[in-house]
């Protein structure tokens, strides 16, 4: 092997791939070189190429230990240690440790050379030798390891993950569960500020436990770049650590009353009136929102920090123990938000996120801006709490899940979470998807990847952070584009999509972490497996106790025919739609054929009349299936698929969808109200107004919808049916 494909083989670039119609495609050198340049290697040189490839390939093998270890949990658990010849007869002292608490946990003396031998590597004269270090029978757990030898000293992070991730009852017994599936922002409520909020969800949350419902899934909840209004959207965040605070519930946080009590009339006038103005409008309007909150927001922090008396000393403590928990992921994200805010430029901002944590530049801008980035902490404080009472309500109403939270492939290259780990994701690039049907030159989203080496060197901490973040006061996770744990594909600076390639990541170790983070968090693992999949992937996913996704839309016995029910997966979320996908009267009615004509979003060489015909076939097998089993309406049998979908077709589509033989099954609020505006049109950014658009019906709407309230129940009978 070659100094060039050692680096290519360690940064994970690989020479081909298979395409969407089944076709060995080759990428050329060229791509592959420039993907590598893009993630910052020289390879303008023979020497410099040999060089990386020596810091990649060998220099692992002169550490004994890397900086995170992976080995499975309980007996047999063990860690290999690299070796050079000098030290194969060596006593080695070690000592382990819990990470967290740095509880002496075991230790001893290993003597190499009495190990297994489960790897080696030969450079010039010198055979390195892997030898297995055994570990004691310990749970699934971080530990610290630590290796001596006279004055050399080395750790490592020994992740000891379980069999599977989180495995709870309601995943493992023969019943089925439902739920429901929004977009928090869209709710709309007689009490938020123009936004959906978490009291909105706390509503909403009650309402469901009355009829039944499971779980509710939700949008990434992660926090959006300060200029929302162009930047709405949840998937693509400025970090994903870290939550929203729009979403915060004003009125629910004791500083609110003293600060609108110290407000003069005609302020508290002008603010309500602002307010009732945003709560009707049937956009969200981001920017109006985001300054109405953050105004009232600041005043309450000063109200906060300014309260030094005994009643205020517990939620002060709560405070200073939430802050000192998040340490420096909170401190970069804080100082972001107040560097943009000041109007810092982007170069300043980009200079002060990657300086050293005890660098004078850094220093300087935290006593600067000392007192606005506590106002950050504290809006992050709220966030968590009013979140984390959201579980908890849903844990109190016996909801078995309770909260799904979503987890975005990645994040804006110009957000907090990218710029304070700039030596993890390639900016210059971005990750997408390769040529397909719909484009002949693929897709960039413009989310900076990161690096597979820079995972391995810096021991996963990132993805690690990410994971225990997003995986907080919920019952369930889901992954969006979860292939992207085993490859991405990258797309190069400068070039379409087409000039890209799939990069692989480190899956087994990355699995590993998934799993014993699930079971450290208590939180099932959903994993969304939609698209191109990679051999066996799914296989992997499942064997690691991930649950797979299935939409009906993309559930296929034959190009116009659908799968029944009864033949999807049962170890999965099934559902009829979701954000990227039309609501059920719009795929009927062809409103979002027509949407996509009117945005010239078709796909090149399609044609209007050939789709709307194959959506026609498509609409006469399901009528059929639902004849079939004696869920078509009564009011429908003396109709055709060319009618409109009325609420008696739509629901009875739901009802029969929640026969499905998977574990879970949702469906999108949308449905039922019968909305046809898309809360996304995928390949648009300012044709159309994607995340904006709100529900139709209010919260308190649907309480009193008889006949949602009698759908919801219904389903919900079926799906506790569903193993007797």
């Amino acid at each position: 092997m070659s100094d060039l494909d050692r680096l290519f083989y360690w940064h994970g670039i690989a020479p081909d791939f298979i395409n969407y119609k089944g076709e060995h495609i080759q990428v050329s050198l060229e791509n592959r070189k420039n993907l590598l340049s893009t993630m910052g290697v020289d390879v303008t040189s023979d020497a410099l190429v040999s060089r990386a490839a020596y810091d990649l390939d060998v220099a692992p093998w002169e550490s004994w230990v890397p900086p995170l270890s992976i080995t499975p949990a309980g007996s047999g658990a063990g860690l290999g240690i690299n070796c050079h010849p000098a030290i194969v007869d060596k006593e080695l002292k070690w000592v382990l440790t819990e990470e967290a608490s740095g509880e002496l946990v075991a230790e001893g003396l290993f003597k190499p050379i009495t190990g297994e031998e489960v790897g080696d590597y030969i450079y010039g004269d010198t055979r390195y030798t892997r030898r297995v270090l055994p570990l004691p029978d310990l749970p699934p757990n971080y530990y610290s390891l630590q290796l001596e030898l006279k004055d050399r000293i080395e750790s490592t992070v020994v992740a000891m993950f379980p069999v599977r991730g989180m495995m709870p009852d309601w995943l493992q017994d023969q019943a089925g569960y439902h739920g429901i599936i929004i977009q928090l922002y869209t709710l709309r409520s007689a009490t938020n500020w123009g936004v959906g909020d978490f009291n909105d969800l706390k509503q909403l949350i009650r309402f469901c436990a009355d009829q039944g419902v499971d779980t509710i899934g939700l949008n990434p909840l992660h926090a959006l770049l300060p200029e929302i209004e162009a930047h709405c959207s949840p998937y693509s965040p400025s970090d994903r650590r870290h939550i929203n605070p729009l979403y915060i519930s004003l009125q629910d946080v004791p500083e609110f009353a003293s600060v609108m009590a110290a407000m003069s009339d005609a302020e508290k006038a002008k603010l309500q009136a602002s307010i009732e103005e945003l709560r009707e409008r049937p956009l969200v309007d981001y920017a109006a929102v985001r300054a109405l909150k953050l105004d009232m927001l600041e005043r309450m922090f000063m109200t906060f920090d300014a309260a030094r008396g005994s009643e205020n000393a517990s939620r002060r403590q709560e405070f200073e123990q939430f802050v000192a928990l998040h340490g420096a992921v909170l401190e970069r994200f804080a100082l972001f938000e107040v560097m943009k805010a000041d109007a810092c430029t982007f170069e300043q901002i980009v200079e002060v996120m990657d300086s050293a944590p005890n660098s004078a530049l850094l220093g300087e801008a935290l006593q600067q801006y000392a007192i606005k980035i506590r106002s950050i902490y504290y809006q992050q404080w709220l966030a968590h709490v009013q979140f984390s009472a959201c579980q908890a309500l849903a844990e109190q109403l016996q909801m078995p899940i309770g909260i799904i939270r979503d987890l975005a492939v990645g994040a804006d290259r110009g957000g907090a979470e990218v710029l304070s780990n700039q030596h993890l994701f390639c900016a210059k690039a971005a990750a997408g998807a390769p040529p397909d049907a719909f484009s002949a030159i693929g897709q960039n989203w413009g989310l900076p990847p990161m690096d597979p080496a820079g995972l391995r060197k810096s021991g996963f901490a990132h993805f690690r952070e990410l994971l225990r973040s997003n995986m907080a006061s919920c019952g369930a996770l889901r992954i969006d584009h979860a292939m992207g744990l085993m490859r991405l594909w990258w797309c190069p600076p400068g070039k379409t999509a087409d000039y890209g390639a799939y990069v692989y990541y480190p899956f087994e170790e990355l699995i590993a972490l998934l799993k014993l983070e699930s079971h450290l968090n208590n939180c099932v693992v959903i994993g969304e497996d939609l698209g191109i999949v990679p051999h066996n992937f799914r296989e992997t996913m499942s064997a690691a106790g991930v649950v797979s996704n299935k939409v009906f839309y993309f559930e296929r016995t034959g190009p116009t025919s659908f799968k029944p029910p009864s033949h999807y997966d049962s170890f999965a979320l099934a559902m009829i739609n979701n954000h990227d996908v039309p609501t059920l009267a719009s795929w009927w009615n062809g409103q979002d054929i027509l949407l996509r004509r009117d945005l010239d979003t078709l796909g090149e060489g399609a044609n209007l009349d050939a789709l709307l015909d194959e959506r026609r076939q498509e609409k006469e097998d399901l009528f059929a299936q639902l004849n079939r089993d004696g869920f078509l309406p009564n009011s429908w049998h003396d109709k055709s698929v060319h009618e409109t979908a009325d609420q008696n077709l739509v629901f009875s589509i739901m009802k029969w969808m929640a026969q499905v033989n998977s574990k879970l099954y949702v469906i999108q609020l949308e449905d039922l109200m019968l909305m046809t505006d898309p809360v996304n049109v995928p390949g648009t950014y300012q044709e159309y107004p994607n995340w904006q658009r709100k529900l139709k019906l209010s919260v308190e709407d649907l309480e009193k919808n008889t006949a949602v309230t009698d759908l919801l129940k219904s389903i919900s009978n079926t799906r506790k049916n569903k193993g007797n």
